[in-house]
């Protein structure tokens, strides 16, 4: 049974993938899969995922704008919102220079000492501990710092 599901897997992938590179000879830009066997290469991620995401496509193209200084960042959060995010995803990640460069600037913003024990605990809940005491260390000098300023 095993070997059946295996094998009807392999045949849904080749027929999958010749067919996404026929696709692609033809113009379609919205395939998804190996170009290899066409011999052209395989669409951008960015235009795959205005194929499968468009939402997500243009938060991209949008962010990459505002990265460049071609357009205005839109005044939904605040700049001590977007550094707390920041610092959440990158702890989440494990950059801790980064989660601290962050932190600076949210502190520098009007975070609070407690605003910062909070995305350290949600690290904790959400990204796991052993980032969370990364993410700690690096914030370490923050928090007491904020701690005997408060």
């Amino acid at each position: 049974m095993m070997m059946r599901v295996t094998a009807l897997a392999l045949v849904i992938g080749i027929c999958a993938t010749v067919s996404s590179a026929a696709a692609f000879e033809h113009g379609n830009p919205c395939v998804q899969g190996s170009m290899l066997l066409s011999g052209k290469a395989p669409p951008s991620p960015l235009a795959e995922a205005r194929c499968t995401s468009s939402v997500l496509a243009e938060i991209v193209e949008e962010f990459a704008m505002r990265d460049l200084g071609e357009s205005e960042a839109p005044a939904s959060l605040d700049l001590r919102t977007q550094d707390i995010v920041a610092m959440a995803t990158l702890a989440a990640l494990g950059d801790t220079q980064a989660v601290r460069r962050h932190a600076e600037h949210a502190l520098k913003a009007g975070m609070t000492r407690t605003a910062l024990k909070e995305v350290l605990y949600l690290t904790a809940v959400y990204a796991g501990l052993p980032k969370a005491i990364d993410a700690a260390h690096a914030l370490a000098d923050l928090v007491e710092t904020a701690e005997s300023g408060s």
